[in-house]
């Protein structure tokens, strides 16, 4: 029997080898059925046209960000393609919508690991601010022999989360943070209440998650609903001394109307993730000493991308084998993608 083929579009250089480590490399030599075709090029991506030409006689497809789309009339004419699988969370962009209709491909993601990833993150962020880290670090270094402020700085521990949105971020948030015995009030208006069988946790309009929370941590997806949603109205409803953290997607939080709160100095915020990507060098944010700015990195971390790929493969290994991927990514599910 020929082997099956597999297609690899990440082209060589930095980013392919961390999804692509050593220890990938030996869970592919251990795929003795199947036959993997790199992109040869050094940090470039095939244009449509060289995609179309390598995808026609592939059973399956590994790729990533950066990739071209996969136009529906290209895969109409793919016969023996199985599988599209991406090393990352959204597809939207490269699929289009009657793909579903017309093909039989299946689709699969590797948002888990992102989720693990950026619900880490969500911790670490709170603990930096919460602990005023970068406060400390910046004073030590402009040569203060020690403190020079009133010592103040607070814990995770007992507090009350609040969640815009839930989904499997904020699942993870909420698993992680069993030790540090925290409530949660949660607005998801999607959410089942049956599905979050734990006791520390409470289904809130969205004004309660943010007025009674001691952290609001924003979660949802971003579409033309969730556009804005944390308005200056909704801002200003943050409670004195409370934390604010945006790892989703810039666009849900009103950034001028964030600053203009920010300078207030009534809370702080760490923000991952912007209005505009770069954050432009001429923002308001970058002049707030209570906001910790990151640059979209909340996940994955490098060490993460190799168990991405890990995935991608397990799930090549379940479509060959005629049983559906363990990460499938369904019609619905890619429509509420962002």
């Amino acid at each position: 029997m020929d082997p099956y083929q597999v297609l690899i579009t990440l082209p060589d250089g930095y980013i392919r080898d961390t999804f692509f480590t050593s220890k990938v490399r030996e869970k592919m030599d251990e795929m003795k059925n199947v036959k993997f075709t790199w992109n040869p090029k050094k940090d470039q991506q095939w244009t449509e046209e060289e995609l179309a030409e390598q995808l026609y006689d592939k059973d399956a497809c590994i790729f990533g960000w950066g990739c071209p789309p996969f136009k529906t009339e290209v895969l109409k004419k793919c016969p023996k393609l199985k599988l599209l699988t991406v090393l990352g969370g959204g597809m939207k962009s490269y699929i289009e919508s009657n793909m579903f209709d017309e093909t039989s491909i299946l689709l699969s993601n590797q948002a888990n690991q992102m989720a693990k990833s950026v619900a880490e993150a969500v911790i670490a962020y709170a603990l930096a601010a919460l602990r005023d880290i970068p406060h400390y670090d910046r004073s030590m270094k402009n040569h203060n022999l020690w403190r020079v402020d009133k010592y103040y700085n607070e814990g995770l521990f007992y507090r009350t989360i609040g969640m815009v949105g839930l989904g499997q971020v904020g699942r993870y948030v909420i698993e992680f943070l069993k030790p540090f015995d925290v409530n949660f009030l949660i607005y998801d208006p999607y959410v089942d209440p049956a599905s979050l069988p734990y006791e520390n946790i409470q289904i809130v309009s969205l004004d309660e998650a943010i007025e009674q929370s001691d952290i609001v941590s924003i979660h949802a997806g971003y579409t033309p609903e969730t556009h804005h949603m944390m308005n200056a109205e909704k801002l200003q409803k943050i409670r004195d001394g409370a934390l604010l953290i945006n790892t989703a997607r810039g666009g849900i939080i009103d950034e001028q109307a964030l600053i203009l709160e920010l300078q207030k100095q009534r809370f702080k915020a760490v923000l991952d993730v912007y209005e505009k990507e770069p954050l432009p060098i001429d923002s308001g944010l970058r002049e707030l000493s209570n906001v910790i700015l990151v640059p979209h990195m909340a996940g994955p971390t490098i060490d993460m991308r190799q168990y991405m790929t890990l995935g991608a493969l397990y799930d090549i290994e379940q479509v060959l084998q005629g049983k559906l991927p363990a990460h499938v990514v369904t019609k619905e599910q890619i429509q509420i993608m962002t």
